[in-house]
């Protein structure tokens, strides 16, 4: 039996409530209903709520007024909230839920490189039809100097088919960058290895690397070396103009999944430019999404001092809608590109030196000088990792920031989370460490799946993704799509992998050749507060969002079904209804 909501309550305690949903329900409210001067402009009744608070209460309705939450309990006082002009929707007991946190994705990425960028990722992994779409692209586009596309899958290709030769035999007179799914692998063509003048002399940057062939010229594929590519290759420079109507498509395509806040490490504007332009959308009164928006810092980018200045001057922005209070950082690469830091080295399947351990990004001085400084003004630091060697490197930086400055609820967030030795999660736990786990690569998936059975060895390849040891450690897991990476950021499906540990997809789902390590699957409550209250607090924006309660944001979704009642291979398949942001429907299904 598991822990839910920071090890508070039992899981079962949840299904016993819901059994007993008449009994249970508990009333909450800010002010008595027969004392109020202004009604709601919204009450919702006779459904099955499910408020996600400390006691895991369980309520039949809730009002909304001014945004907010101001009622919480049964039906008959709900009602007391209505007049004339209130909205009243009767739930025909479906299920409310609050809005889902996604604590990790990079919007609107994907969006933006619609722009620009032939979109691979929409096409089967699959070497002929990549040969089709990217010659249709190079017709298509005859006067692109650069030829850029996001979403190549390394599964499609055998190692030695990784090469430039396989965009060289379509275009060779111009260069062409494909990114690898990941974002942290690029495959280019010949052309562009000359015009950057990367040889077999070119020496690999930190925490990247030129693979190369058996005689040691570069392949054409470099995993986090785009530092090496020539500057004449900077991107399209985007216009604020185009990242808003990006970010506008990125909310307009998540209000049906349920998503309402999201956590962004990254923009593809400056911060200093994003940040002033979401504070004017967000004034408009027709956002969809709350935001926390960190400051990325990379080797031989921003100064420390820099960084400070720059989140320091970032809190002008600070609002119910955007919160600024932290930096991310990659410590190391992927497992599928062999830039993940191990402890111990890569499978002898991965083709490398024997002795090879991958990867670190960040010189250790460096992180540690970074991490007690940030923790001693306050920020909390999220950290890319996804080596074991690269989770205890983190984890012992966040060990001596509590150790010199003192202990504090910093809520510092490993990223990814997911090879961690069974030690350095209790410690996560003793120390209050926070997880941004992707539930969606925990099943025995054919993406990234076989790329890291190939790299790590089967053993640890099931020591991935420990996610029902880390609620038992006390270890606060966000749910994260690390989109566009992950092109699917539901998080009903991230639900129902994190419950089932098999695939939520058609064809897939009941297979068992897609499941992966079963004994680490949680309760449907328990993935609830990950994709809610548990985001909420990672964000640090719990006070106003994650738990339906008096006084909070009315950001809230209604299902068509209460999804702890159904068999949990349902979940992905349960609509979503209506979408509800700060008080205001923002999606209703058709």
């Amino acid at each position: 039996m598991s822990a839910v909501v920071e090890g508070r309550f039992p899981s079962l305690i949840f299904l016993s409530v819901s059994l007993l949903f008449a009994s249970a329900c508990s009333d909450q409210t800010v002010s008595n209903p027969e004392e109020t001067t202004d009604f709601a402009s919204m009450v919702l009744t006779n459904g099955v709520v499910y408020t996600m608070d400390e006691q895991g209460t369980v309520a039949s309705a809730l009002a909304i007024r001014n945004g907010e939450i101001v009622y919480v309990g049964e039906d008959a006082a709900a009602n007391e909230y209505v007049g004339n002009d209130t909205q009243v929707i009767d739930l025909a007991g479906k299920m409310v839920v609050p809005g889902f946190v996604d604590g990790h994705s990079h919007p609107p990425m994907r969006e933006i490189s619609a722009l620009t960028n032939w979109q691979i990722d929409a096409l089967e992994p699959n070497l002929e039809v990549y040969r089709e779409g990217l010659r249709a692209y190079a017709v298509a586009n005859p006067d692109k100097p650069i030829l850029t596309g996001f979403g190549l899958q390394l599964n499609a290709f055998k190692d030695d088919e990784l090469t430039a030769a396989f965009i060289d035999e379509i275009v060779s007179d111009r260069p062409v960058l494909l990114t690898d799914n990941s974002g942290h692998g690029m495959l280019v063509n010949t052309i562009a290895l000359e015009m950057s003048n990367i040889t077999r002399e070119t020496q690999d940057p930190p925490g990247g690397r030129v693979y190369r062939d058996e005689d040691g010229n570069p392949t054409g594929y470099l995993s986090n070396a785009s530092s090496l590519l020539s500057p004449d290759f900077a991107r399209e420079e985007l216009s604020p103009e185009d990242y808003m109507s990006a970010w506008r498509q990125y909310e307009d395509v998540s209000a049906p999944k349920g998503i309402t806040a999201v956590q962004v490490p990254s923009s593809s504007l400056p911060p200093s430019v994003t940040r002033p332009l979401l504070a004017e959308y967000f004034q408009t009164g027709d956002a969809k999404m709350r935001v926390n928006f960190l400051t990325t810092v990379r080797p031989g980018g921003l100064s420390l001092e820099e960084v400070l200045a720059e989140l320091k001057d970032a809190q002008q922005y600070v609002s119910d809608w955007q919160m600024v209070n932290g930096v991310k950082i990659w410590l190391d690469g992927v497992p599928e590109c062999k830039s993940a830091y191990l402890l111990q080295p890569y499978a002898h399947t991965a083709k490398v030196a024997s002795d090879y351990r991958g990867t670190l990004n960040w010189p250790e001085a460096e992180y540690n000088d970074m991490i007690l400084t940030l923790d001693a003004e306050g920020y909390q630091m999220q950290a890319h990792a996804m080596g074991d060697a690269s989770a205890r490197l983190f984890i012992d930086g966040v060990a001596r920031a509590a150790e010199v400055n003192g202990t504090r609820d910093a809520r510092h967030t490993m990223i990814h989370a997911n090879l961690i030795t069974m030690k350095d999660i209790e410690r996560m736990g003793d120390l209050g460490i926070y997880a941004a786990v992707s539930p969606l690569w925990s099943y025995r998936e054919p993406v990234f799946g076989p790329m890291e059975l190939k790299m790590l060895g089967k053993v640890r390849y099931y020591l991935e993704y420990q996610f029902k040891k880390m609620v038992e450690l006390g270890v606060i897991m966000s749910g994260s799509a690390d989109q566009p990476v992950t092109p699917d950021d539901r998080p009903l499906f991230g639900i129902e992998v994190g419950v089932t540990r098999s695939s939520p997809y058609p064809g897939q789902q009941g297979d068992p050749s897609f499941v992966r390590d079963p004994e680490q699957a949680l309760s449907v409550m328990d993935m609830l507060a990950v994709y809610t209250i548990n985001g909420a607090k990672q964000m640090h924006m719990e006070h106003l969002i994650g738990s339906l309660e008096p006084g909070k944001k009315a950001d809230l979704v209604i299902l068509e079904k209460d999804i702890t009642a159904i068999d949990p291979a349902d979940i992905s398949e349960t609509k979503i209804l209506q979408t509800i942001v700060d008080g205001r429907m923002v999606y209703t299904a058709n």
